[in-house]
């Protein structure tokens, strides 16, 4: 069972001076008490008890609670029948009828989790769908110093503070619910733009010649969600203590690329 409530806003300018936008935001919460067991439906896997869903209820991992995109095309008032050099001839056919165009995207990071080995296999009859989670320490942050100033370095340093955890008891169902949203993922961020212009070359054909900048600020790459999430009985799985746990190693978003291109169109 899941909900979804958002707040939904959206701008829209047509065709107005040469300019199309539009803007939209939405602020939302997103609860589920678990998810699909195929990841085709669902990113969350199962459910940590299945015959007692509600105190599994938390935060879905595809919650982003502020999503603002902006997309826009704008004629440049430069050329034949704008506002700047408005007369035909070479510097028209140059430097006119050019079009900057970009599409921006900012939300939120995901929230985060730590899966827990089951403390018994007998688990899995009693209704664990899918994974255990650990028991949170009452009063110890779970995110580390790091990670909550601002000043995060993916290289060296850790999103969760293993201090934070414990393994429950045998039989026990862990008391950290499946997302609890306490450390979330890095923001995405992402602007694409694009220089555009069309050459009438006859009635019926046209040269459309392009660049487009993709992820265009170097300064946004992305880090993912930790590679390695699971809070495993064994240290050397992967678990605290582990070179793998809580740390990042790559980037969800791809790096930034220039491409240019034309095509004719008749």
């Amino acid at each position: 069972m899941s909900t979804y409530n958002a707040l939904q806003l959206k701008a829209e300018k047509r065709f107005s001076n040469g300019l199309t936008l539009l803007l939209s935001y939405a602020f939302s919460k997103n609860l589920t008490t678990g998810g699909s067991m195929f990841s085709v439906f669902s990113s969350q896997f199962g459910a940590v008890d299945s015959w007692n869903q509600h105190d599994s209820k938390s935060y879905g991992f595809n919650d982003m609670p502020n999503l603002a995109s902006f997309a826009y095309v704008y004629d440049l008032p430069v050329g034949l029948g704008r506002h700047f050099l408005n007369h035909p001839g070479v510097v028209n056919q140059i430097i006119g009828g050019w079009k900057v165009s970009g599409i921006q995207q900012y939300q939120s990071g995901q929230p985060e989790s730590i899966e827990d080995p089951r403390t018994d296999e007998s688990l899995e009859e009693v209704g664990s769908g899918g994974y255990n989670t650990p028991d949170t320490i009452p009063g110890v942050p779970e995110k580390t110093a790091a990670k909550a100033s601002g000043h995060f370095d993916p290289a060296v340093d850790f999103e969760f503070n293993e201090a934070a955890f414990k393994y429950p008891c045998t039989f026990c169902f862990g008391t950290m619910t499946s997302t609890e949203a306490t450390v979330r993922a890095f923001g995405y961020f992402d602007e694409d733009f694009s220089l555009l212009k069309d050459w009438r070359i006859h009635e019926s054909w046209v040269l459309n010649f392009h660049i487009d900048a993709i992820n265009a600020f170097k300064s946004r790459a992305v880090c993912s969600i930790p590679r390695t999430r699971r809070y495993d009985a064994e240290p050397s799985l992967n678990g605290p203590g582990a070179s793998g746990f809580s740390t990042l190693s790559d980037q969800p978003n791809p790096p930034r690329t220039i491409q240019l291109g034309m095509r004719l169109k008749w």
